[in-house]
């Protein structure tokens, strides 16, 4: 068996207008004028770029090699593949994994660190990138053996002409692709296809999560008054994390149908099927399950938001009677104490501490009110606010 490349990569949904950045940033140092120049210069030379250029083939890509010999793609819809010849696989590997989360990793988040935030629920995410490694007369044994140096088993084995694709959980060994270019466009279409069906996976289980806070909040008989506020607030920070991944997800489907346009190699779209029962059509239908599923989301979330703000707007408007009551009060006492006046009271010591004592009264008095106020609870009724939902 002889091992021939190691394939690292992920995919971020981007533009040729992020292509671009990347290309001024690589090329001339620079980026958005609000970025420090300092890091952009650190950043540049920490990738150690030893060639650099700007291609055009069924998709824009900028690709560059570094002095330690990674080769690197990174293409106008956000697809990131990094290679390198392979020589001692275990330190290549980490040395591979290295230079894409630190150094490559660090200066692309650098430069599209200002704009629409990532959602908190994804940002702590670390994403595992499996490792593709290509060779030729690969047998089951030495497959067996080379798995087992980073103590994995292989799972599964799949054949389609000479082709083989063995598995295990880290690693993926792609064996006897004699066309090169063929091997890196079956590995691309691999990560692409990976890295989206991960993404729609969190954001199913972001659904879940999200749908879960929503319901543990909404779906009560009753809420304190002293409670409405709180609620509504967290309801509010909840939409604006929903309505960032709903604009996500809204993107995702013209990536799929750029790609499956681009492609023309019917070979590719075969051992795609083959190897790795991947379709372009079933990554369609997928996201577009998980789009229903973030609308049905919203849709919770607005039922929600209108019954606590119906709520909120009930508990100001008692809030409100509660200071007319206080005022009433006072103005009454107010005129009661002069009708048993035959003069205008005079300002004296005396009277101020009248004013002084009325004011204490009406203080405990409305303290007192508040605090009972609080204790209030409000019927909620979600029948009345499902009913776009059913």
């Amino acid at each position: 068996m002889e091992i021939k490349k190691i394939y690292i990569g992920g995919w971020y949904q981007r533009t040729t207008l992020h292509l671009s950045e990347v290309w001024d940033f690589l090329q001339y140092q620079h980026s958005d004028p609000y970025l420090s120049p300092q890091k952009l210069n650190h950043l540049r030379q920490n990738l150690q770029i030893a060639s650099l250029e700007r291609l055009t083939d069924s998709l824009e890509y900028i690709k560059f090699k570094t002095g330690s010999g990674i080769t690197c793609r990174i293409y106008e819809d956000g697809l990131i593949v990094l290679k390198r010849d392979a020589g001692n696989i275990v330190s290549d590997m980490k040395h591979l994994q290295m230079y894409f989360e630190s150094n490559l990793g660090r200066a692309l988040s650098y430069i599209f660190s200002r704009g629409a935030p990532v959602p908190k629920e994804l940002a702590g995410i670390k994403t595992v990138f499996p490792f593709i490694i290509t060779t030729t007369g690969a047998g089951g044994d030495e497959v067996k053996s080379l798995f087992a140096k980073f103590k994995e088993q292989a799972y599964s084995k799949v054949e389609a002409g000479k082709i083989s694709v063995y598995r295990c959980q880290k690693y993926m060994i792609i064996n006897d692709v004699e066309d090169e270019n063929f091997s890196r466009e079956l590995i691309e279409a691999n990560i692409f296809f990976r890295e989206f069906k991960n993404q729609l996976h969190r954001y199913l289980v972001l659904h879940r999560n999200i749908w879960e806070k929503i319901r543990r909040v909404k779906e009560r008989d009753e809420v304190r008054a002293s409670e409405v506020q709180g609620h509504l607030n967290e309801l509010r920070l909840i939409e604006k994390t929903v309505l960032l991944i709903d604009g996500r997800i809204g993107q995702m489907d013209s990536y799929a149908k750029t790609r499956q346009k681009l492609s023309s190699n019917a070979n590719l779209d075969e051992y795609l099927k083959t190897l790795f029962q991947f379709k372009y059509e079933t990554l369609l239908d997928t996201h577009s399950y998980i789009q229903k599923l973030w609308g049905m989301t919203k849709t919770y979330l607005a039922s929600a938001l209108t019954m606590f703000q119906q709520v909120s707007e009930r508990s100001t408007t008692d809030a409100i009677s509660i200071l007319q009551i206080i005022t009433t009060i006072g103005i009454i006492s107010g005129i009661v104490g002069l009708l048993y006046r035959d003069a205008l009271p005079k300002v004296n010591m005396l009277g101020f501490v009248y004013v002084l004592g009325m004011l204490a009264v009406s203080w405990v008095l409305y303290k007192g009110i508040k605090y009972v106020y609080t204790l209030k609870k409000y019927k909620l009724d979600v029948r009345d606010y499902d009913k776009d939902i059913q």
